[in-house]
């Protein structure tokens, strides 16, 4: 497998297919991402090319920052684990200005949310006064009350009994943020505006249905001998199993979508500000859809990567202490119009926490009022690609509309604040 052009957009051939890379230099690929793309060249079903994201890295099972188009096929692993998993976000109506310029409003603020927005493994404790609010909550919100109220995972809940209580199990995580890169932000854009941005995904529950499907489709394939390269066993969409995946995956989107309703309502009612349907901006990077590309209907795969529909609004993450971006979609049809779901790692998290320590990642944070940790080191910014990079690589397929300067954020493992 080769890069065989050296424009922007990289055209890499294998097994007589591509996949088309929009990097700004080659080497900014791994050899180990560029080695699993040509496994998913391999795979049967698939349309037309593999659109590769220029903050692209090595995943479980799939490359991160991947696009791909089967015909009546899915494949679990080519959405991942954290089914659903995206940003959000909601403007303030506020300025940076005055107090809210200052280090000691925000990190009240910060202490605030940590307490009614639990992280990592940390969920809301299932007593039923809560779990009623939380149930109430989730039928307020019109466009996901389905997936809450009739919890219609319908292969994995008939098959499986390892979830425990499935209902109290969605209710207590409702509003919860995981750990690794999900955050909640405050930022700022050119204008001095401040936003609030989160990034969080369908919790255990998405893991589950993830793992289920993934296990199902591998039996699958064995069972009818059909060819699939490790890890990425697929499911066609004729079948019960197809279905049945789909349908659960479309509810870890719906119920990941409300779980970032949730996290924003409570850290924005800490400033007294309601939310709004209106100003909210939410895009998820881990989901198959079935559209239409090239004249036919495909099942596109976006495994860190986002819709980018012409005129479409959608989020760019940074790292910790970087510039996020709001952008909107050109529609480009080689890209799937799809765009890049972050930054990128460069390192993984056992390297980045050998190589990188403390001082390093506070000099980072420099300019936030952010507070650096050994608990989340792997997370320090220079553990990821260069965002402006990886925005200017992909100017075929988004436009800026905000850059976000990061006032302070909320990760897992913080602990309590100063």
């Amino acid at each position: 497998m080769k890069i065989v052009n050296e424009k922007i957009r990289k055209v890499v051939a294998g097994n007589g297919r591509e996949a088309r890379i929009w990097v700004e230099r080659p080497e900014l690929v791994e050899e180990q991402a560029l080695k699993q793309i040509e496994s998913m060249l391999a795979t049967p079903n698939l349309v037309e090319h593999i659109a590769v994201m220029p903050d692209v890295h090595w995943g479980m099972g799939a490359t991160i920052g991947a696009v791909m188009a089967l015909d009546d096929a899915i494949i679990p692993n080519c959405v991942g684990v954290d089914i659903g998993c995206g940003m959000a976000c909601h403007p303030l109506g506020l300025k940076y200005e005055g107090e809210l310029k200052t280090r000691d409003h925000w990190r009240r603020w910060l202490g605030q949310v940590q307490r009614s927005i639990p992280t990592g493994f940390n969920s809301h404790q299932p007593h039923p006064e809560l779990l009623q609010a939380q149930k109430l909550e989730a039928r307020a919100e019109r466009g996901d009350q389905a997936g809450i109220e009739n919890l219609r995972c319908t292969e994995y809940i008939a098959t499986t009994k390892r979830f425990g209580n499935v209902a109290e199990m969605v209710l207590c995580q409702q509003g919860t943020m995981g750990g690794g890169n999900h955050f909640l932000e405050i930022q700022r854009d050119e204008s001095d505006n401040l936003w609030l941005m989160v990034h969080s995904g369908s919790r255990h529950v998405g893991y589950q249905i993830a793992g289920h499907y993934a296990k199902l489709a591998q039996a699958v394939n064995q069972r009818l001998g059909q060819p699939a390269a490790p890890h990425l066993n697929w499911l066609s969409l004729s079948t019960p199993e197809g279905r049945a995946y789909l349908n659960d995956m479309q509810w870890a989107v719906d119920y990941a979508l409300l779980n970032r309703k949730a996290m924003l309502r409570r850290a924005l009612g800490v400033m007294g500000i309601a939310f709004s349907e209106d100003l909210l901006i939410n895009i998820p990077h881990n989901y198959a859809a079935v559209e239409e590309h090239f004249g036919k209907q495909v099942v596109v795969h976006r495994k860190g990567a986002t819709s980018a529909r012409v005129d479409e609004l959608g989020i760019i993450p940074g790292s910790m202490g970087t510039p996020s971006y709001i952008v909107r979609g050109l529609g480009n049809s080689e890209s799937y119009q799809s765009c890049s779901h972050g930054a990128g790692r460069t390192m993984g998290r056992k390297a980045a926490k050998k190589a990188l320590n403390t001082s390093m990642f506070a000099e980072a944070l420099a300019g936030t009022f952010s507070t650096a940790s050994g608990s989340y080191l792997d997370e320090a910014p220079q553990a990821y690609k260069a965002i402006d990079l990886v925005i200017s690589a992909q100017d075929e397929l988004v436009t800026v509309v905000h850059k976000l300067t990061p006032v302070i954020t909320l990760k897992d493992g913080a602990g309590g604040v100063d």
